[in-house]
């Protein structure tokens, strides 16, 4: 098999993987839709489609203006929900925890938690750099100084543009590391 078609073939595992788990999210959020309601894929549409039916899916209650300003919902902007990711500090900065007088420095390879499809860092094609989650797209805040215990896991968005932004990350203060014995 020549490296295009297992790339082929590869993809379209990951597009199973992904497919399946969609339908068991679709089922865990939506159940047994009641009769008259309509399918699940009408729902799912309305949702992704516009913000107004992410709130009235919400349970939120949702106004929309009458009159000269009204708004058609179909015209408003795509709302995508965060995702969760799995992150692996690279080895290039694993040994960068921070310290007293140091900020932590890690940087993360990212991938889909569900799919494993990698966004940043080692393994992506076209090759992408690992991820600083506190540099600008992304969201994530450190402490200026101190030691830091690694992310594993998080949740990423996509912004107004299509990119990716990290929004959190499990990567917590070490205390322990931080404590000065008394003698």
């Amino acid at each position: 098999m020549t490296e295009y078609g297992e790339q082929l073939a590869n993809m379209m595992r990951r597009l199973e993987t992904a497919e399946s788990a969609l339908a068991a999210l679709r089922r865990g959020v939506f159940g047994e839709l009641p009769p008259g309601i309509g399918s699940v894929e009408d729902r799912l549409a309305a949702i992704e489609r516009t913000q107004v039916g992410a709130l009235a899916a919400m349970g939120d209650p949702v106004v929309v203006h009458s009159g000269a300003s009204a708004v058609d919902a179909n015209e408003l902007p795509i709302v995508e929900s965060a995702f969760p990711v799995t992150l692996a500090v690279t080895s290039g900065t694993s040994g960068l925890t921070g310290n007293a007088t140091t900020k932590c420095g890690y940087e993360y390879d990212v991938e889909d938690a569900i799919t494993g499809y990698k966004y940043f860092g080692a393994g992506t094609s076209p090759a992408v750099a690992a991820a600083d989650p506190i540099v600008s797209p992304h969201k994530w805040v450190r402490p200026e100084i101190g030691y830091m215990i690694a992310a594993t896991f998080g949740y990423a968005h996509r912004n107004s543009t299509g990119a990716l932004v990290i929004g959190w990350i499990n990567e917590v203060a070490d205390q322990e590391a931080c404590e000065v014995e008394e003698e």
